[in-house]
């Protein structure tokens, strides 16, 4: 296997450049250096990312290294990365640790929460035991972070229309959108002066590019279901939400759903999901809330699941076979509104759309039977009476 690349962009200080290949060239794991400068045309740092993440991925490496030149990384900095990485297979990209250079206690860097309007990082002090474990995070600081070139595929290269700021948060954003995992890695530590680029007086245009990259976040995130339900902090493996707090966002999910409140619902029934995969109230919820916003299939697909969980659960049966209806899917339909009825439901819609399924695969008797049950448990139904009335006037 190649050496990986330790893609630095480079912007005029030679001596932090210097600086930083010492530091590689000290690295316990070799890597190699692939510098562009920026000095004479800047492409910008996000397109000078990508120039050496194409290369890597030329090369077929399976990690890259995308570095700052005013970051020193430790001598075991990259083994460490590199072997966190091996660990965690679904983790897409991972930040070390960052402390200041000339003030190594002081941790500048321990993964990173918010990332709108402006990137916030987690810190403390090493002497006092702070970001001393590696944790999920919603998005890691780009001055120093290992990429594995297989997520690239799926979430493709670095957005170029991000000039400077902002691309790493939107790389883990979209990492994080379509299934992989972005996270701190506490093992690994590296130097970064303070009063980089991103912190020290800028002039207008410099300002500009700034500016232009926060709104090309905003535009792109905010507001959006995804920037909701990606800008909370991922649970850390094996420590699922207490209790307790996992029983009152149920209990807000119910009351969103039963209020048609189908955005909030849905948010929430994944949010959920996304720190306890196996609530399978929420499931059910999330199911019919796709049935109700004209998803059916994704509905079927989820609510598959609850009935596969919760063989016996009447509502499950129902809802799948509500979904399945709008799907199309007549035969299947009917085996759930079955299953629904043998479990102990009765309602008037359940029959209503029992007649409807088995009208459609040619059971007309049986179909005005539904109906008129529906009409025994709600006389003045109308949706029964209107069915038994087309039925009765169509071609035979």
């Amino acid at each position: 296997m190649p050496e990986p690349l330790a893609i630095i962009p480079f912007y005029k200080r030679q001596d932090q450049l210097d600086k930083c290949l010492a530091a590689l060239a000290a690295s316990t794991t070799p890597v190699t250096p692939y510098v562009h400068d920026n000095s004479v045309e800047n492409v910008g740092f996000t397109r000078a990312c990508n120039l050496g993440l194409r290369e890597s991925m030329r090369r077929g490496d399976e990690f890259a290294v995308l570095l700052n030149q005013d970051c020193y990384v430790q001598p075991g900095a990259i083994a460490s990365a590199l072997a966190f990485m091996a660990a965690h297979p679904r983790c897409a990209v991972c930040g070390p640790k960052q402390v200041i250079a000339d003030k190594p206690d002081v941790i500048i860097h321990g993964g990173c929460t918010d990332a709108f309007p402006t990137g916030k990082h987690i810190t403390g002090h090493v002497s006092a035991g702070d970001c001393a474990v590696s944790l999920p995070m919603p998005w890691v600081n780009g001055a120093c972070m290992v990429v594995r070139t297989a997520a690239l595929y799926d979430t493709g290269l670095m957005d170029e229309g991000y000039f400077l700021i902002a691309s790493d948060s939107d790389f883990c954003f979209t990492a994080r959108q379509r299934g992989w995992e972005v996270w701190y890695c506490a093992e690994a530590t590296v130097l970064h002066e303070t009063g980089g680029v991103s912190s020290k007086q800028q002039s207008i245009e410099q300002l500009s590019h700034f500016n232009a990259d926060q709104l090309r976040f905003r535009d792109k995130w905010i507001g959006s279901m995804g920037w909701e339900l990606l800008k909370q902090p991922p649970s850390p493996p094996g420590r699922p939400p207490p209790p307790a707090e996992v029983q009152q966002a149920m209990q807000r999910l119910q009351s969103h759903y039963a209020k048609n409140e189908f955005p909030q619902a849905e948010w929430l029934a994944r949010l959920l999901l996304s720190h306890v995969p196996d609530q399978i109230d929420a499931r059910l919820i999330l199911g019919r809330v796709y049935t109700r916003i004209g998803v059916p299939a994704l509905a079927a697909r989820e609510l598959t699941k609850v009935v596969q969980a919760a063989a016996e659960s009447a509502n499950a049966h129902l809802a799948l076979a509500d979904a399945l209806i709008l799907c199309n899917l007549a035969t299947e339909a009917v085996t759930h509104y079955r299953r629904a009825l043998a479990l102990g439901i009765r309602h008037p819609d359940l029959h209503n759309n029992l007649g409807v399924a088995l009208q459609r695969l040619g059971q007309v008797q049986a179909a005005h039977a539904e109906w008129q049950t529906a009409l025994g448990l709600d006389p003045a139904n109308p949706t029964a009476t209107k069915n038994l009335k087309d039925s009765a006037s169509a071609p035979q």
